[in-house]
């Protein structure tokens, strides 16, 4: 997320703060309505996932995910299912069954990754095709959970609305200190060292 990024998310409450602001930002903002979009918003999303401290062990230390290969396939799921677009031909069920073999999944889980998925579309997007991407992210939530831990999983309230709730951080960008190693600038302003190289960047 570079510096126009940055420059958008301060555009989304106006210069003042104002509800003006907000709402002429709102109305100027994209829909999900290519596959580049999509591409972005995916990029950004899992960027995200693999610094929660919740959900980033799971998807690294457990499930082991190689993401070169896993956001191809991500984005031609989400082409497919907000585009009709064909392409992928994936069994989310079983993936996600093998890893809650190794870990057992919780509600808590399900309810970061839902939060996390609606903040990032929300942060980039608007339109019937975002809301469409919001609800059918509900749907898998409320399918994996069902399957794998017996849960009626529904969409948690967003954090603003949650007294002592979880707080969404998400990234701004990284930078590269001297020493090779990277750290992540959040949007809280606090810095959060990298034990790696980047593995997701927004395309160019």
């Amino acid at each position: 997320m570079g510096a126009s990024d940055s420059a958008a998310r301060g555009a989304l409450v106006g210069v003042d703060g104002s509800a003006d602001g907000r709402h002429e930002a709102a109305s100027k903002m994209r829909d999900l309505d290519t596959c580049a979009e999509i591409h972005d918003l995916v990029v950004r999303f899992y960027r995200e996932v693999v610094f929660d401290e919740l959900l980033g062990p799971v998807f690294g230390e457990v499930a082991e995910v190689d993401w070169s290969a896993h956001i191809p396939k991500l984005i031609d799921f989400w082409c497919r299912v907000l585009l009709g677009h064909p392409g992928y031909d994936g069994y989310i069920l079983g993936a996600h069954e093998h890893v809650h073999e190794l870990q057992e999944f919780n509600v808590e889980l399900f309810d970061r990754w839902y939060l996390l998925f609606v903040a990032s579309v929300d942060e980039g997007w608007r339109g019937p095709i975002a809301d469409k991407a919001k609800a059918h992210a509900a749907r898998i939530a409320a399918v994996l959970a069902r399957r794998l831990i017996g849960l009626q999983w529904e969409p948690p309230p967003q954090p603003a609305a949650r007294e002592g709730g979880p707080v969404i951080r998400t990234i701004d960008g990284f930078y590269q200190k001297e020493q090779d190693d990277w750290v992540a600038e959040l949007s809280c302003l606090h810095m959060q060292h990298v034990r790696h190289e980047p593995p997701i960047r927004d395309r160019s």
